[in-house]
């Protein structure tokens, strides 16, 4: 069985050859959907795709609040540009509860969907 090839990033891309990378891709970022996505928005995707690591973190990614307060969003922010990117198709959250008795809440559970390839600005209006 062939050996999987890793893969060395450009040294304007990382400040080490060894860390986990984010896949972004061309058809993705050319889509109506993303150019539809204000700068919130896309920095909570990527923030999303960041925490997903495939088979190790399942089909669904767990991302507190603070994740995202990490890089400067206040909660209107992070709760607008999910709902944004709900409705363009990128993700769909599955749950995230709030415990009885006291004030801990879980993190909220996210799924990343396909929908957005099918997203039209004129049919969302």
């Amino acid at each position: 069985m062939a050996r999987k090839k890793s893969y060395k990033p450009h040294f304007f891309e990382s400040t080490t050859s060894n860390e986990h990378y984010t896949r972004l891709y061309d058809s993705m970022l050319k889509s109506d959907a993303w150019k539809d996505l204000n700068h919130s928005s896309r920095s909570v995707y990527t923030i999303l795709k960041m925490q997903y690591k495939g088979e190790y973190t399942g089909e669904t990614v767990l991302c507190p609040y603070k994740d995202f307060q990490e890089y400067g969003m206040n909660t209107t922010t992070i709760k607008n540009a999910i709902k944004d990117l709900e409705e363009h198709g990128f993700i769909r959250c599955e749950h995230g509860v709030l415990v009885t008795g006291n004030l801990h809440r879980e993190p909220n559970e996210y799924r990343f969907i396909s929908e957005w390839k099918d997203w039209h600005p004129d049919e969302n209006l």
